[in-house]
């Protein structure tokens, strides 16, 4: 199968390799980084564009790798590397939609931008377990 560029890939594709149970915490994983635009310069960082990457990247790859593959990338998004805070509160991106978190805080909230991920790579495959196992 050829590998089809970001702004082609289909439920199809993602179907044909095998990735089908990995939608779920994709779609979840950009609910919660929605909002980031904001904040974020660089287009090629924009969630939706990079975890169609991750996606883009794992139908590449060979056959019995992809979910790995898919995982590995998904663990180490760079857009873990962005905080939000507010009233003392971090915002975590595994638990809670950065929009509800801007709803509860308004416009005290701080973003900025840590070279260190956080969550960790080890602590976001947890959360990525609850929706797939491989």
């Amino acid at each position: 199968m050829s590998t089809p560029p970001v702004s082609r890939i289909t439920l199809a594709h993602i179907h044909e390799a095998g990735l089908g149970p990995w939608i779920e915490p994709c779609r979840v994983l950009l609910e919660h980084l929605r909002g980031l635009e904001r904040v974020i310069e660089d287009p090629d960082e924009l969630p939706s564009a990079v975890v169609l990457g991750a996606l883009r990247a794992a139908i590449a790859a060979p056959l019995p790798r992809q979910a790995a593959i898919l995982r590995h990338q998904l663990c180490r998004l760079p857009l873990f590397e962005y905080r939000a805070a507010a009233a003392g509160e971090m915002w975590n991106p595994l638990v809670l939609p950065l929009e509800d978190f801007l709803k509860r805080h308004g416009n005290a909230v701080h973003f900025w931008r840590d070279w260190a991920p956080w969550p960790r790579p080890e602590e976001v495959s947890e959360w990525l377990d609850q929706w797939v196992r491989c």
